[in-house]
């Protein structure tokens, strides 16, 4: 179970082969210490911001979940990623810029890929909502996922 505030219900891991991915943005890079020393078992709650004011930093995770072991027993995904300003256009984009391969037993969880995103704004960045999107791709199955999050930059 993954608990993001904000929302009303806490949200669950898919199975093997139902790729998801999730985005989550935090003030605070402690729900990355909690997340690196929690079992799958336990659920980490993520203190999650939609608003960020200039000369602040946001912490951007891209969750996966549903992914698929191959034949070596490993899961294999990237992730790209896509910043938009809040007239459109590309901010930050890069191919691949969150990976994921490990072990992958078919249990049911949300892993976080690597790296996560330092979103930081200055005093000449415009203000307004910006468009983070993530698409997950699981090299094993050929499939892939899509996930958008809104963060209003502000005074």
């Amino acid at each position: 179970v993954l608990l993001l505030p904000g929302r009303s219900v806490a949200m669950k891991g898919h199975a093997p082969g139902k790729l998801a991915v999730f985005i989550a943005a935090s003030d605070s890079t402690a729900f990355i210490d909690e997340w690196t020393t929690a079992t799958y078992k336990h659920p980490v709650a993520i203190r999650g911001i939609h608003e960020i004011a200039r000369g602040k930093t946001a912490h951007i995770a891209f969750i996966v979940t549903g992914h698929s072991p191959g034949s070596d027993g490993r899961s294999h995904v990237d992730i790209d990623v896509c910043v938009r300003r809040p007239d459109g256009s590309v901010a930050y984009q890069e191919a691949a810029y969150g990976r994921l391969a490990r072990r992958n037993d078919g249990q049911v969880g949300f892993v976080m890929a690597d790296p996560t995103l330092e979103f930081g704004v200055d005093q000449t960045d415009p203000l307004g909502p910006w468009r983070i999107e993530a698409v997950a791709h699981d090299r094993v199955r050929g499939t892939q996922a899509t996930a958008i999050y809104l963060l209003t930059v502000r005074k």
